[in-house]
């Protein structure tokens, strides 16, 4: 109903039904604050819960056999390149590189102009000799590769290639085929395998077909690209390194976690933090700590602190690339043990810190999940009070608007009346006194 503003009394009724309103809002203003916060807390719990799941899933690449047995290769010779995986064995491979492979190569005695036909019969007939190169590459069942090479100004030579290499390469297409160079093909390379020797009384001959040497120890390939001028030494370690970034970037990933943590959930004299309430959370964060730091019984070392982790006085979590790298060095079975066992009952670091993170992520039971889940709900049910509000609100509003209309319009209709009694009165003839002279 639209208010009538002012016509009997003069008052803003539109203003004074919006300051009422303003009044009637508290309450649901109120719990959209509360929403507010809510929606924050939530927000938290989702990037906390991301946050430990990443350490999780650095953990899951550590909580592996091959990460903690990685090998690494390295060559005396840059034409000589060594790949090795978990099961090569630590040690040296000296050797000299022969001969590298070649595939079988041919070219055409004739010289021909792009535009010349060279068959007239047979698989090529009536094709120039840039059509029987383009057919020859096309035909994968040639194992040929075709290539047309100028010579000299407008002279070209046909040159095929096989596509393996080894003693037994050999290209896929017949001199015969181009019945019009009656010259013939010129060898221009053998097809032969890549050789490496181990010196000695009795050189110990390695041969393959191609440049690579698969498996030339268990667990490690070799590729060469040209014989060596001197004896080449490939050398398998440790992949120390490799294993030491690997756990520096776990342990900066739960420091950023813990840090979330300490962000969420610390107060003073004057303020509090989001999540200031969330005792879980605290406790989570002392969990995650005495994970990293209480004795593991299964290894020599004891404590991850003598291992590159270290814990300062205010609580804080670091971790020392190079004294990890010290302790592996001097005593590598023991830093394993410290941090990993293939067996699944056994505990270790990696292992409490993998059952912490668990139960704060499962989906269903994990505490971060519900903290979230129940968050979530208390932000539903006072969405559905805020509507209720609305409801409320409007039939609160529409009520003030009819209450000051029929107010102003009984008003408007009094003074109506008013005004025509005081002019039916002004009009009432006038008489003398009663009994005057």
């Amino acid at each position: 109903m639209a208010s009538v503003d002012g016509i009997a009394t003069g008052f803003n009724t539109t203003q004074m039904v919006a300051s009422l309103m303003a009044a009637e809002r508290i309450p649901q203003n109120q719990l959209r604050g509360q929403k507010s916060i809510l929606s924050r807390q939530q927000s938290a719990y989702s990037d906390l819960k991301s946050a430990y799941s990443k350490v999780a899933d650095r953990l899951e690449t550590l909580n592996t056999a091959d990460t903690w047995e990685r090998r690494t290769a390295t060559s005396s010779d840059t034409k000589v390149a060594a790949t090795v995986n978990s099961d090569a064995a630590i040690g040296q491979f000296t050797f000299t590189v022969d001969q590298t492979a070649a595939a079988h190569a041919v070219y055409t005695a004739d010289t021909v102009t792009a535009d010349d036909v060279v068959s007239d019969t047979g698989t090529y007939a009536g094709m120039t000799a840039s059509e029987a190169v383009a057919a020859i590459n096309y035909d994968d069942t040639l194992n040929t590769t075709a290539a047309l090479i100028q010579t000299a100004p407008d002279e070209y030579r046909i040159q095929l290639s096989a596509k393996d290499t080894g003693a037994d390469s050999t290209v896929g297409v017949d001199a015969a085929e181009f019945d019009r160079l009656t010259s013939g093909f010129t060898t221009l390379t053998t097809g032969r395998g890549a050789q490496i020797s181990i010196s000695g009384d009795n050189p110990l001959v390695i041969t393959s077909n191609t440049n690579t040497f698969d498996d030339v120890m268990p667990g490690l390939d070799i590729t060469v690209t040209e014989p060596s001028t001197g004896a080449v030494t490939v050398s398998v370690t440790e992949d120390i390194e490799s294993l030491a970034n690997d756990m520096e970037t776990m342990f900066g990933d739960l420091i950023g976690a813990l840090n979330q943590v300490d962000s969420l959930t610390k107060t003073n004299e004057s303020t509090s933090s989001l999540l200031s309430s969330a005792s879980v959370l605290r406790r989570s964060e002392n969990n995650l700590r005495n994970a990293v730091f209480n004795e593991v019984s299964s290894s020599t070392l004891s404590t991850a602190s003598l291992a590159g982790v270290e814990l300062s006085r205010e609580g804080t979590i670091s971790f020392d690339k190079q004294k990890f790298i010290d302790a592996y060095n001097d005593d590598p079975q023991a830093v394993k043990d410290l941090f990993f066992s293939e067996d699944t009952t056994q505990e270790t670091v990696i292992s409490r810190l993998d059952t912490e993170l668990e139960a704060a992520t499962n989906f269903t039971v994990g505490y971060l999940s519900t903290s979230e889940d129940a968050v979530e709900q208390r932000v539903r049910d006072i969405d559905d009070q805020i509507a209720a509000w609305d409801v409320r609100l409007d039939k609160r509003e529409s009520n003030y608007r009819r209450t000051f209309t029929s107010l102003e319009t009984a008003l408007s209709e009094l003074q109506q009346q008013s005004s025509w009694l005081s002019s039916q009165i002004a009009n009432l003839p006038s008489y003398g006194p009663i009994g005057g002279s």
